[in-house]
Parts: C-alpha cells; sequence; structure tokens
C-alpha cells in the first residue's frame, strides 16, 4: 500500500486531504508544519509526500531542501494559498527540490485525486 505523508499547518486542509486519500486506499500519516515533517520523512518510506509551503518552525520548502536525501524516488506535491504558483521564481524554486506537481488552495477533490494517482497509481 502506498504511504503517503500530508502537511500542512491548518488542520482542517490536513484532515480532508487525509481523508478523501484514506477513502482511495492509501496508507496516510500526517504532520503539522516542517519541523514534525522532517522527523516523519526520516522515520518513514514514502510514496508521496504532499506539504504545504508557508507554515510556522520551518516551511515546506526548507523541509524539503533539508530532508532531500531521504526523498530519492518519493513523488511530491506542494500546496500553496499564499504562493503564486505561477511566479518563474517559484516554479524555479520548487523544480529545484524535485516537486512534481503544485497545486493552490483552495483546490477541488477531483484534482487531488487525478494529481495522486497520475504521480503514484492507484492503491
Amino acid at each position: 500500500m502506498a504511504k503517503v505523508l500530508i502537511v500542512d499547518d491548518f488542520e482542517f486542509a490536513r484532515r480532508s486531504i487525509q481523508s478523501i486519500l484514506k477513502r482511495m486506499g492509501y496508507d496516510t500519516i500526517t504532520a503539522s508544519d516542517g519541523a514534525e515533517a522532517t522527523e516523519k520523512i526520516r522515520a518513514n518510506k514514502l510514496d508521496l509526500l504532499i506539504i504545504d509551503v508557508v507554515m510556522p518552525k520551518k516551511g515546506g520548502i526548507e523541509a524539503l531542501l533539508e530532508c532531500q536525501s531521504y526523498l530519492s524516488g518519493v513523488k511530491i506535491i506542494v500546496i500553496t494559498g499564499n504562493v503564486s504558483q505561477d511566479s518563474d521564481a517559484f516554479v524555479s524554486l520548487t523544480k529545484s527540490v524535485g516537486v512534481d506537481e503544485t497545486l493552490h488552495k483552495p483546490f477541488k477533490k477531483e484534482v487531488l485525486i487525478e494529481t495522486v494517482t497520475r504521480l503514484i497509481g492507484k492503491p
């Protein structure tokens, strides 16, 4: 079963994504900030990481940079509500840390399902 780590400081968003992915059959774990995410990235063999960009303690990009050696082969979706995903600098930065896809909040459930399925297949 594919394992997915969902990282977002907004509990409602984190739990909503987790609920959708659990119903699809994925094994999910969560973290509420980048610091907690780095611990869980190091402790688990992941297939997919869904991570917010702007969070307290440690942001998503910082967590990705810190854990690059643990993320080989892991598909990465960055979610953001605060950064323009059309910004050339943002696109360049996310690609440089191995991000496969960016979703701008709020996104539809169907977009999440399609993106996850495309990146790691069905459970």
